[in-house]
């Protein structure tokens, strides 16, 4: 991946966090923007959000909220950056912490195994 393209995807993504905390300042609260992909044409951006909200009807319905975003985002994003064409604009929740979380409660479950066992 070109440092163009990294850097751009660093900007959109900055812009789509600002943006949605001026659609919704509760939203904002609620979720972190943790990345952003922007494929290699430009058309499609991968916008990836993360919640601490534990409740998973939640994050569906923070997933739903923001799939009715789309398009605004994407209009609000056309005019603060105007040398491309804004892409279509998709949000995925961001799956990876919850991931790191499960690594860590199973690493301290072995270590406390292992740990009462040489005991």
């Amino acid at each position: 991946m070109t440092h163009r393209l990294n850097k751009l995807e660093s900007v959109l993504k900055r812009e789509v966090s600002k943006i949605i905390q001026t659609i919704d300042q509760d939203l904002n609260s609620v979720i972190s923007i943790t990345s952003a992909k922007l494929s290699v044409d430009k058309k499609y951006l991968k916008v990836y959000w993360y919640s601490a909200v534990q409740p998973e009807k939640q994050k569906r319905n923070i997933q739903r909220y923001l799939k009715n975003l789309e398009k605004r985002v994407r209009f609000e994003l056309a005019k603060k950056i105007r040398s491309l064409p804004p892409p279509i604009i998709v949000f995925e929740y961001d799956d990876s912490i919850d991931t790191i979380f499960e690594i860590a409660k199973v690493q301290k479950i072995l270590k406390n195994e292992k740990s009462s066992s040489e005991d």
